[in-house]
């Protein structure tokens, strides 16, 4: 593998990380230049690197076919279209195509991989897929004409998204008030009225906490957390000579701290995970069952019970181009390869941060 390629699977892999360790108080990362906002600038500097890199290589391939000497590969493709549009800029399409890399890398093969091992451990359904892949191609290269013909390869992708979407959880906002679980979440609300605890006394919220503390040696320990999950934590030294900046740095934390959670609001997170497995819309909701997304299926869900795009005008914007890499992918696969499980494998999914109310 070329090392342009490995160091960007590498980058993404680190900006899911820091992205996830970031995923409250970025802007106190940001302001702090901690070693984890350090690591997610300079991955994303990879990501942006290399599709500037890719960009510039097809924009000297476009000028040799101009003239006359042709280098392109057939057919058109996205990036030919924006670069030929008019409207974008040259630093927009090079930070379009960087958000490509960043969301359709591991999303995409995360979501596959979930795929090959469902259809390895449902060996009934992959017998079903592969009667109708050589049916409908007859030994040819799947291409996206055959995808109307393939409503079992479809209905394969569905149900392996609902059993591992590749979001297990989404940010929505409140249309009216609503009481869960005896807790109130306005309207308007992003709905985890996020606060902060500080020595003394000064601030007291549920859930989030910050506390800071000056030792004898002279230095500062600040610990942030939100819940039981620490979320930042520093150590800083000073001088005996400079000890008045103690209080400095801990009056401006506190003002800082409580100027920028004041500006939050309530954060309403959707667990798609456990919503796709709700037995109410989902008889045997733990099971590989393709066929119940046949359109015959006389058995009804809500239509918003599996959302692994999300849905409006805000749902995944690549959602078409990641079903395309999937049908596609996973026709490759059955046309050439009978998949089987090792013995005794079994996928074990762990939760990767606990949150909870109050």
């Amino acid at each position: 593998m070329p090392q342009n390629i490995q160091d960007l699977i590498n980058a993404v892999g680190v900006m899911f990380v820091t992205g996830h360790q970031m995923a409250v108080g970025a802007n106190i990362h940001q302001f702090l230049n901690t070693s984890i906002w350090q690591k997610h600038v300079s991955a994303s500097d990879i990501i942006y690197g290399f599709a500037q890199e890719f960009i510039d290589q097809r924009l000297e391939e476009i000028s040799h076919d101009r003239s006359g000497v042709s280098t392109s590969k057939t057919g058109a493709d996205l990036l030919t279209y924006l670069l030929s549009n008019q409207s974008f800029s040259i630093a927009e399409i090079y930070s379009n195509m960087a958000e490509l890399f960043l969301a359709g890398l591991d999303t995409a093969s995360n979501s596959l991989g979930f795929a090959i091992y469902l259809l390895a451990k449902y060996p009934k359904v992959q017998e079903k897929l592969q009667e109708e892949i050589s049916r409908t191609l007859q030994g040819e290269m799947c291409t996206s004409s055959h995808l109307t013909n393939m409503p079992y390869l479809k209905a394969v992708v569905k149900e392996s998204m609902r059993l591992y979407p590749v979001i297990p959880m989404g940010a929505r906002i409140t249309t009216e008030d609503i009481v869960l679980d005896g807790y109130l979440i306005p309207k308007g609300s992003l709905s985890i009225y996020l606060s902060i605890y500080l020595s003394f006394s000064i601030f007291i919220y549920p859930s989030f906490s910050v506390s800071i503390s000056l030792s004898y040696s002279s230095h500062i320990y600040l610990s942030i957390y939100l819940s039981t999950y620490r979320i930042l934590s520093l150590s800083i030294y000073l001088s005996h000579s400079n000890h008045y900046l103690s209080i400095y740095l801990y009056i401006y934390l506190s003002i800082y701290l409580s100027i920028y959670l004041s500006t939050l609001v309530t954060c309403l997170m959707i667990n798609n995970y456990v919503m796709s497995r709700d037995e109410r819309n989902f008889p045997q909701a733990n099971e590989f069952i393709p066929e119940r997304w046949f359109r015959n299926d006389t058995r009804k869900f809500h239509p918003f019970a599996v959302i692994p795009f999300g849905h409006g005008s805000r749902s995944c914007i690549g959602r078409r181009v990641a079903e395309l890499e999937l049908y596609l992918a996973i026709t490759n696969i059955c046309q050439n390869f009978w998949l089987t499980l090792k013995e005794g494998f079994e996928v074990q999914p762990f939760p990767w941060t606990v949150l909870t109310v109050g």
